[in-house]
């Protein structure tokens, strides 16, 4: 069944919009109402043209546990005020089984009009742009996520493309319920910049967070971040288990710090609990990542004092030094296990084990 929202956006139409974004909201609730309860598969289509959209929530299960596939030709437009906020997400996706999100042959845009929220810099109620709940199996392809407000905090989180403007920005948050863990998430073939670059974490800021297994980032490039690939923890006793993290076949290019493993993680220098990490961290992977940093050191892997990093290998690492390829890069450890400082331009096959 395919559900299409059929609205010709002449000029005037999508003036009239700009002032409305609630009945787009009705539009997309609607459509979404009648291909979720349907019984069979099915596609809610959105046009080509401008939709100006209120806060919304896709929410399931559906029926049988069968999503519609979602299509987006045109472009959604949050409010651009933050006073249109009732709620702490511009668009959610919850509890949903299969769930796809695609642009079809041409990328779909969503544009969050962050702009007026960059200035609210030391505000903690920002809005997410887009927030995923409680999804699995979920597909999310072609489309470019634009002007995002910022991030919510949550037991995982992936920070990808976001803005052209270096501002605690986030583009895309994961979202695991405190009670139930992370499995099994892959990121492939993005593009990524600038922005913060792609991080698992922050972990460990909260009690009884589940664990984190099997989280995949490969064929990307990084392009002008301020970090590249990122694993954090919070001091503290907030015991959990991140495991099997692969970072694979990334380009950087002109990247701050290409590569973090940071268990002291305290934005701010606040953190009021000197206590280490208790997060473990078991079987992670950095591969096959090379190209230029503009920061020394390039890697830096800092474990927890309290629980000891086990299995984390990093094999053929090649970072050159932005302004001057002839200067090597070095890399720092701290923690357990404790090994030498890596000095040398090329990294390759360096391992430690505990």
């Amino acid at each position: 069944m395919l559900i299409r929202l059929e609205c010709l956006m002449s000029p005037a139409m999508e003036q009239w919009l700009m002032g409305r974004p609630k009945v787009a909201r009705q539009a997309l609730l609607g459509a979404w109402n009648d291909a979720c309860s349907y019984d069979g598969n099915s596609t809610l289509l959105v046009p080509k043209g401008t939709f100006f959209v209120s806060p919304v929530a896709f929410e399931g299960p559906c029926y049988n546990n069968q999503p519609p596939k979602i299509q987006i030709r045109g472009k959604l437009k949050a409010p651009s005020s933050l006073y249109a906020f009732a709620t702490s997400t511009w668009i959610m996706f919850e509890r949903l089984r299969g769930f796809n999100l695609t642009g079809e042959t041409a990328p779909a845009t969503l544009d969050a009009q962050g702009v007026e929220a960059w200035a609210h810099t030391g505000c903690h109620n920002r809005p997410t742009s887009l927030r995923f709940v409680n999804i699995s199996n979920g597909m999310i392809s072609n489309f470019a996520l634009l002007n995002t407000l910022t991030q919510m905090a949550s037991t995982l989180v992936l920070q990808l493309i976001s803005t052209s403007l270096l501002q605690e920005l986030e583009w895309v948050t994961i979202v695991s319920p405190l009670d139930q863990a992370s499995t099994n998430v892959t990121v492939f073939n993005i593009t990524c910049g600038p922005g913060h670059g792609i991080s698992v974490g922050s972990l460990g800021k909260y009690p009884k967070e589940e664990n984190v297994m099997g989280f995949s980032v490969s064929n990307c490039t990084i392009n002008g971040t301020e970090n590249g690939v990122r694993i954090k923890t919070w001091p503290g006793e907030a015991a959990s288990v991140a495991s099997n993290l692969t970072f694979e076949d990334i380009v950087m290019i002109n990247v701050s710090h290409p590569i973090i493993m940071d268990q002291n993680y305290c934005p701010g220098h606040k953190c009021q609990n000197s206590k280490p990490s208790h997060v473990k961290l078991i079987n992670v992977l950095f591969k096959n990542i090379r190209g230029t940093s503009n920061t020394k050191p390039a890697v830096t892997l800092r474990c927890s004092s309290s629980v000891t990093c086990k299995n984390v290998q990093l094999v053929d690492i090649k970072l050159n030094y932005e302004t001057d390829s002839r200067q090597p890069l070095n890399s720092q450890f701290e923690g357990d296990p404790r090994v030498p400082f890596v000095a040398y331009k090329f990294l390759s096959k360096l391992k430690f084990f505990t």
